[in-house]
């Protein structure tokens, strides 16, 4: 299901693959732009939703608008998704985001940066340096050689299912899969495809960074419906 910019009173374009299931916790990792300012210098907002126990995308939402009208997204997609943890990139526009999500009540992720006398020390949104996303790419490397390696083995039904043995994000938006098959090392630190963008491979690897740290210890269930309870007689009731 797809809602698009104006559609029940969003700004962004947002895919939904999952509703969401009580007693699960969800994750949005996000990439942050300025948004259009008519000189198509600026590049889209991007937030990937997952289903934390399964690594399951269970949403992705793109919009190229002011980050006010983002901010408002947000929170209705997290409110949607059981109060869904927002971890935007910090970087940049990302502060102003932030600054509009504190109008909302939405829970943000604190990164934790503390120091041997102050180790409590914490910042809101996920900080972006070479070194952090350096980890976060080969993390992501490395789970996509491990899924690819259980798959060829035989040990998975499916490619999603070797994504879930390992661990590794099961994204389901085709306009992430692009970005992220597009995605390479290039020269002078940098990173990104021809022609291409890296707001996808920031926000699953984002989403992906939370969901490794908090791996749950239990995998909530689908609840199935009861069946029709007979009366005397063996008559089903109404």
């Amino acid at each position: 299901e797809e809602t698009y910019p104006g559609q029940d009173g969003y700004y962004g374009t947002i895919e939904w693959y999952e509703e969401p299931l009580y007693d699960t916790e969800y994750v949005m990792g996000g990439d942050v732009s300025q948004g259009f300012d008519g000189s198509k210098k600026h590049d889209y907002t991007v937030f990937d939703v997952f289903r934390v126990d399964t690594r399951e995308q269970v949403a992705c939402y793109w919009a190229k608008t002011n980050l006010k009208f983002v901010a408002n997204d947000l929170y209705r997609i997290a409110e949607q998704y059981l109060n869904a943890l927002i971890i935007p990139e910090r970087n940049g526009p990302g502060g102003e985001l932030l600054s509009n999500l504190e109008d909302y009540p939405v829970r943000l992720y604190q990164h934790v940066f503390g120091s041997e006398t102050h180790p409590d020390h914490t910042n809101r949104g996920f900080p972006t340096s070479y070194t952090t996303k350096s980890k976060r790419d080969e993390r992501m490397r490395s789970l996509l050689g491990d899924a690819a390696k259980c798959w060829e083995n035989g040990l998975a039904e499916s490619p999603s299912d070797a994504c879930r043995i390992v661990g590794c994000p099961v994204v389901r938006s085709l306009r992430a899969l692009k970005e992220l098959a597009a995605y390479s090392q290039l020269p002078n630190r940098k990173r990104g495809g021809v022609g291409s963008h890296d707001d996808h491979n920031t926000s699953v690897t984002i989403a992906g960074y939370y969901m490794d740290e908090h791996r749950p210890l239990w995998r909530p269930q689908r609840v199935e419906p009861s069946k029709p309870i007979l009366a005397a007689g063996g008559s089903r009731r109404r």
